[in-house]
């Protein structure tokens, strides 16, 4: 799990990123973060 969040916070951390969301195969969003 700690993999994924540092992987959020690279992505999180370009210029123009507003949010990320993780989703389920189903399409749903167990968990979410915003900057």
């Amino acid at each position: 799990m700690a993999e994924v969040e540092e992987t959020l916070k690279r992505i999180q951390a370009h210029k123009g990123v507003l949010a990320t969301m993780v989703v389920n195969a189903e399409g749903k969003a167990p968990s979410a973060f915003s900057k």
